[in-house]
C-alpha cells in the first residue's frame, strides 16, 4: 500500500477531534506513516522545496519539511503544539527559554536529535532552532494544532539577543545567512 498524502491528512484530522487526548491520537497516526518511510519518500521525496503545506485549517496545519545539510533555521517559537514525525535522516532541535531577566532574549537549554523513523512531539511554549548535520537531508512530517499562519509568534536574531515578530521572509533570509556562515567557515 503506497502511503497517500490525502489519506494521512483526514487521519490527522480525525485523531484530532478523537476525543480528550488529540495530541497522542495524532502522534499514533504520525508515528504509524513514518515507519513506513520508503513509500512516503516515494509521493514526497526527501528533495526539492523545503516546506510544502499538505493541509492548513483553523485546528490544524501539516507541512512536510526538509531541513538540509548545514542549515540551521533561527529559534523561534510555535505558540502552540507541534508532532515532529522525522522518516528520512536526523533533525536536530535546539531548545532555549527565555531569560528570567529579559523576557526578550534566549539561551539554548538543550538539545534534542530526532533520527528516521521517529517521532516527537514540542509543548506549545518550546522555544527551538532547528538544524542537520549530516549530509542526508532530514525529512519530516510536521502536525501543528491550529493555523500556524495566523498564529502570532516569536523570531529571534542570530545573536540571540533580540526578540522579533515572526516572519517567513525573515526566517528564510536568517536561516540561509547561517547555511552561508557555515560553509564559509568549513
Amino acid at each position: 500500500m503506497e502511503f497517500d498524502a490525502d489519506s494521512f491528512v483526514s487521519q490527522c484530522r480525525a485523531a484530532n477531534r478523537s476525543g480528550t487526548d488529540p495530541i497522542n491520537a495524532v502522534r499514533d497516526v504520525v508515528d504509524e506513516a513514518v515507519s513506513r518511510a520508503a513509500e512516503i519518500l516515494q509521493v514526497l521525496p526527501a528533495s526539492g522545496e523545503e516546506e510544502i503545506l499538505l493541509y492548513q485549517s483553523s485546528d490544524l496545519t501539516i507541512y512536510r519539511v526538509l531541513v538540509f545539510q548545514g542549515l540551521q533555521y533561527p529559534p523561534h517559537e510555535h505558540g502552540m503544539p507541534v508532532v515532529l514525525g522525522i522518516y528520512a535522516g536526523c533533525e536536530t532541535n535546539l531548545l532555549y527559554a527565555r531569560l528570567k531577566d529579559d523576557h526578550h532574549r534566549v539561551k539554548q537549554i538543550g538539545r534534542i536529535d530526532v533520527g528516521a523513523p521517529q517521532v516527537t512531539v514540542l509543548e506549545d511554549h518550546v522555544i527551538h532552532a532547528v538544524t542537520n548535520s549530516h549530509p542526508e537531508p532530514a525529512a519530516a512530517l510536521h502536525v501543528y494544532f491550529g493555523n500556524l499562519s495566523l498564529q502570532k509568534r516569536s523570531l529571534w536574531t542570530l545573536d540571540l539577543d533580540g526578540e522579533q515578530q515572526f516572519d517567513l521572509q525573515s526566517y528564510f533570509a536568517r536561516a540561509r545567512l547561517l547555511e552561508l556562515a557555515t560553509y564559509r567557515y568549513k
